[in-house]
């Protein structure tokens, strides 16, 4: 900024200093229009935090699965905002966001995990945290719901089950063949 009085050198190096810093506002504005657009319009659910694994950034997707939307979740603690379990040893898994931001690596996800959603309760998830870059100290969280795959795969073992009764009826006919009935039942 210009005071009074003022010279020609200190006013080119004020206006030098205001143009640069203009431009540097424009850049970060559209990077973060382009990240914004980039992540909302992602297939997968995206959470991003800070370093200290509050939510920062949810998509529309993650808002769905995890039946809270971005005003609701906004600087709560990741695992408040999608808590994580094992249904099948019936316990809550440990943030692992929070786990990936203090020893700085990118998470290991096991598999078979579910996420609670504030609205249909516990789904199955696929999931990665991966540590935003350059040193921010947060993490990116994607994530999808993958019960219509589970149970998309459920219909294969359904549909062997027409196969595994002609397989049973072709036995019981051979071995009626090979030892006709004499007064007692096959079972």
């Amino acid at each position: 900024y210009v005071s009074k009085p003022f010279h020609g050198t200190s006013l080119a190096t004020t206006m030098d200093i205001a143009v640069s810093k203009h431009r540097t506002e424009q850049e970060l504005r559209r990077q973060r229009g382009l990240l914004t657009t980039i992540l909302g319009n992602m297939a997968d659910a995206v959470i991003v935090t800070d370093e200290a694994g509050a939510v920062q950034f949810m998509n529309s997707i993650a808002e769905v699965l995890s039946g809270w939307s971005i005003a609701q979740a906004q600087n709560r603690p990741f695992h408040t905002v999608l808590p994580i379990r094992d249904l099948v040893s019936d316990l809550d898994v440990n943030d692992l966001v929070q786990d990936a931001i203090l020893h700085q690596h990118n998470a290991a996800i096991p598999t078979g995990l579910h996420a609670m959603s504030q609205s249909k309760g516990y789904f199955p998830i696929e999931w990665d945290i991966t540590l935003t870059p350059d040193g921010m100290r947060g993490c990116i969280a994607t994530f999808r719901d993958i019960a219509a795959r589970l149970s998309a795969d459920a219909p294969s073992l359904i549909c062997s089950s027409p196969f595994q009764n002609a397989i049973d009826h072709l036995l019981a006919a051979s071995q009626e063949a090979a030892y006709p009935r004499q007064g007692f039942e096959w079972s």
